[in-house]
């Protein structure tokens, strides 16, 4: 939702609570998901897993979130001293892909998926901003003859039933999403009845879905 069209719904007066979503220009309160605590935490996995060279997967400009899970996934990498600070940028530039991509995930474009892959030397494995993003991926790299998880890894975040489609199934994260559902309703209803409240942004934490698409 923009933000234009969020504050002519908060004009109206009536209770707004934002699911899955946050405005930095028009504060509601709002449920998410601790993306930058999920994107650490599985950094954190692949690293004590013996990986290395990891890059990140996912059109930085698409969503909120897909920064959030960003951030931290080059935290983990800092406070692992995998890089420090001043060799960041150029690890980033060598083995991460952050511009471009969702219209092609979001079309199904394999071949553009494939185009950007071929763009620079792969790292050993790709953190993806969501399991949509890993699903195709692992299609492309297919595709190029690259195997997942011999050759490379990919890991998702969300937990869709894309992770089970996959072939191999994606290691990911999982949301609470039914609980995300509870908690905005209970704060819906408490907003009805109170009216004046202070507002919240509320964080549910995360957890890692081991499977088949790391070493």
């Amino acid at each position: 939702i923009s933000d234009d069209n969020l504050m002519l719904l908060k004009r109206t007066g009536i209770p707004i609570v934002l699911v899955d979503f946050t405005s930095l220009y028009a504060p509601c309160d709002c449920i998410l998901t601790h993306n930058k605590q999920g994107g650490y935490m599985m950094t954190n996995y692949v690293i004590r897993k013996g990986y290395k060279k990891i890059g990140f997967f996912g059109d930085l400009n698409y969503s909120l979130s897909f920064e959030d899970r960003y951030m931290g996934y080059r935290q983990s990498l800092i406070n692992n001293h995998i890089v420090n600070d001043n060799e960041l940028i150029q690890y980033m530039n060598k083995y991460s892909f952050t511009e471009g991509i969702e219209n092609y995930v979001l079309n199904n474009d394999i071949q553009g998926i494939m185009n950007i892959l071929k763009s620079k030397k792969l790292p050993e494995v790709l953190i993806c901003a969501n399991d949509s993003n890993a699903f195709i991926v692992i299609l492309a790299l297919t595709q190029l003859g690259i195997r997942v998880p011999e050759d490379i890894g990919v890991v998702g975040f969300d937990d869709t039933p894309l992770c089970i489609k996959s072939i191999p199934q994606i290691t990911t994260i999982q949301v609470q999403k039914e609980l995300m559902g509870q908690v905005a309703v209970s704060k819906l209803i408490d907003l009805i009845h109170r009216k004046e409240s202070v507002t919240m942004t509320q964080l549910l934490s995360v957890k890692i879905i081991e499977r088949d698409s790391l070493r």
